[in-house]
């Protein structure tokens, strides 16, 4: 019987209204529309929306590199020097290093005018996306590494009619401790039926902006900083979260957040450390 078509009609990725872009040189871009619906309390798309992005260019870069074995994510780390400001965020992607077992991509964030023309200027953000490199199988898809191909993601979407921490349907349990719930829906599920790891980044990077804002006192805090340690798959749920403020002064907080799949004796699936500035209003 063949498998349902990845992502469904109805999909988080779909809704984010990606463009991407490979090349043959292995480099690859992808741009994102600048919403409301992402916006977080300083301006520009939330850390875990560019998160998501990141992830999906990487994923794209990476799965080149390591053909025709096959990959999975591992550490993603993502920094923010200021809100993006153009009409889409373009993520800029290429191999930073690949070795025996492991393959490194770096990725440029620039703000860009649309359209999926190229971004300019100084960088919005810097991430690296570690990947382990898995062994080919039988199932492993066959990808072509030299070839150039430009597609919306899934066909495109770009129905995000409500703020992206709602249309996943982040319900915060206590704010003060970082603790958040999201139900294992399609909407948010990747193609091994576990939570999407961008999302996961996203949920992250709520709950412990949460626990931050509640730790100086603020309405909100804004992530600037971002690190994401992948250790299990989410494939039961609900995710559930718990933070602990690690260090806080009067402008900015850092925050460890553990995230559990409960339906699963909550086992133990990402850690995501969150570095967190004042200001602006929250998800409350």
């Amino acid at each position: 019987m063949p498998s349902a078509p990845y992502p469904p009609d109805r999909h988080v990725l779909r809704d984010l209204d990606v463009e991407m872009e490979s090349r043959p040189d292995g480099s690859a871009s992808a741009w994102m529309p600048v919403v409301p619906a992402l916006a977080s309390p300083w301006g520009g798309p939330m850390a875990g929306a560019l998160a998501t992005l990141v992830d999906m260019v990487a994923g794209g870069v990476s799965v080149r590199a390591a053909a025709p074995d096959w990959i999975a994510t591992s550490d993603l780390s993502l920094s923010l020097t200021r809100p993006a400001t153009g009409a889409q965020v373009e993520a800029r992607g290429h191999v930073v290093r690949k070795g025996r077992s492991t393959l490194i991509v770096g990725v440029e964030l620039l703000d860009a005018p649309g359209e999926g023309r190229p971004g300019s200027g100084p960088p919005v953000g810097l991430a690296l996306v570690s990947f382990s490199i898995l062994p080919r199988r039988e199932t492993t898809l066959v990808i072509d590494a030299e070839a150039m191909s430009r597609s919306r993601f899934g066909g495109g979407g770009g129905r995000l009619d409500r703020h992206i921490v709602e249309a996943i349907g982040i319900d915060v349990v206590d704010a003060s401790r970082g603790r958040v719930s999201v139900p294992l829906a399609d909407y948010v599920r990747n193609s091994f039926g576990a939570v999407q790891g961008g999302i996961m980044a996203l949920v992250g990077e709520a709950a412990g902006a949460l626990a931050v804002a509640d730790a100086l006192g603020v309405e909100a805090a804004a992530t600037v900083d971002l690190h994401v340690t992948y250790l299990a798959l989410g494939k039961v749920g609900p995710i559930v979260t718990s933070a602990s403020v690690r260090a806080c002064d009067e402008v900015r907080g850092d925050a460890t957040v553990e995230l559990l799949d409960a339906g699963a004796d909550d086992r133990l699936t990402t850690v995501v450390h969150v570095g967190a500035l004042a200001g602006g209003r929250g998800i409350r």
